[in-house]
């Protein structure tokens, strides 16, 4: 989700941007999390306005890895993990 402003044509004086992130992988939501912020105060950095990064809500992943594995095998799940997508 990306917002800020009050008029299309203008420059905000505050804007944000929130990410859903979600793993099973707790050190891998770390990572994650770690270079969306560190992508976030580069830009902020580079553009000379202020970042400030605010968690709304962390949970641990209510399935477990191990319960995923029969999930995983679903056809659906199978073609969809063939696409990648990188940033």
């Amino acid at each position: 989700m990306i917002g800020g402003g009050t008029v299309f044509n203008a420059s905000p004086q505050e804007s944000f941007f929130t990410v859903d992130l979600r793993t099973t992988d707790p050190a891998l939501l770390e990572t994650m999390t770690k270079a969306i912020c560190d992508i976030a105060e580069k830009a902020a950095a580079d553009e000379h306005v202020s970042y400030k990064k605010e968690m709304a809500l962390e949970n641990p992943a209510a399935v477990l890895e191990e319960q995923l594995s029969a999930r995983r095998q679903h056809p659906i799940v199978q073609q969809a993990s063939t696409f990648s997508v990188t940033c």
